[in-house]
């Protein structure tokens, strides 16, 4: 069933500190929302602010994760060989037995190195998979999530989200690394999952999990999902409800231990 500058080194001190200020970034959208998301539009769907980022600061606002219930895993000997195989780095665990965290007190993870930061994060990655459990295929099949400059202090910050059977993570599985102006990496923060699977199927379609939400926010509203055919962000448009003028729907991949189990995040829009 589908659930619905300065110098060198006070730089990469700097630097450290403000990518470990950066919250864990995981998917901004709700599986089956309790509330309604206001006016306006978000951001990823044209709109002119962020209600619900496409990667956003959200596993700390959620009112209730059954993830919270499950047996925290721990790092197996293979990750923590790999991360100490990271010259001077600190590593803090996700309770799902992948790094929270990878920083160097002062320092960067990396040397300076040319090239694209997009590319050099990925590398970095891919690199250092065993360290999350993970293999390079899984981390070439990363998708991009977000890839901004950080004001004020010439890095960049590269968003990732996992990918389970080809659908993206949604509420977790994000993996975020800063690059530094010289092509440094001087930190990551995230929390994947060690498995890649999809697991469950879209037993509902993207109309039934919109109307099972709608129902659940407004009972007895009599709502039937409508598509209009448009995509916006990602997200199938649907027809208003009670609730506003247009509603939004996508599969998504909720990252568990055993994997990402097919979902629906629906975008409930409170007009």
């Amino acid at each position: 069933m589908t659930p619905v500058i300065r110098s060198r080194l006070s730089t990469a001190a700097v630097l450290s500190a403000v990518a470990l200020a950066l919250p864990t970034l995981a998917q901004g959208d709700a599986l089956a929302q309790s509330s309604a998301v206001p006016n306006p539009v978000p951001a990823l769907l044209g709109g002119a602010e962020s209600a619900v980022p496409p990667a956003g600061d959200r596993l700390s606002d959620l009112a209730f994760d059954s993830r919270d219930a499950l047996p925290k895993l721990q790092p197996t000997t293979a990750q923590k060989r790999a991360v100490a195989r990271i010259a001077g780095a600190a590593v803090t665990w996700n309770r799902s037995g992948t790094p929270r965290t990878i920083a160097v007190d002062g320092g960067a993870l990396t040397g300076p190195q040319s090239g694209d930061p997009l590319a050099i994060a990925k590398g970095w990655l891919r690199q250092n998979s065993a360290a999350f459990g993970l293999s390079t295929a899984d981390m070439s099949a990363l998708g991009v999530e977000r890839n901004h400059e950080l004001p004020g202090v010439e890095a960049r910050v590269l968003s990732f989200s996992q990918t389970f059977g080809g659908v993206s993570a949604g509420i977790g599985g994000i993996l975020t690394v800063l690059v530094d102006r010289d092509g440094r990496v001087v930190s990551y923060s995230g929390d994947p999952v060690r498995s890649s699977a999809l697991t469950g199927s879209f037993v509902l379609s993207a109309a039934d999990a919109l109307t099972s939400v709608i129902d659940a926010l407004v009972p007895k509203s009599g709502f039937r999902a409508k598509a209009t055919g448009e995509v916006m962000g990602g997200y199938e448009v649907f027809g208003g409800s009670t609730l506003g003028p247009t509603q939004f729907v996508r599969k998504i991949a909720f990252p568990t231990a055993a994997g990402g189990r097919a979902a629906y995040a629906v975008l409930a829009i409170k007009g």
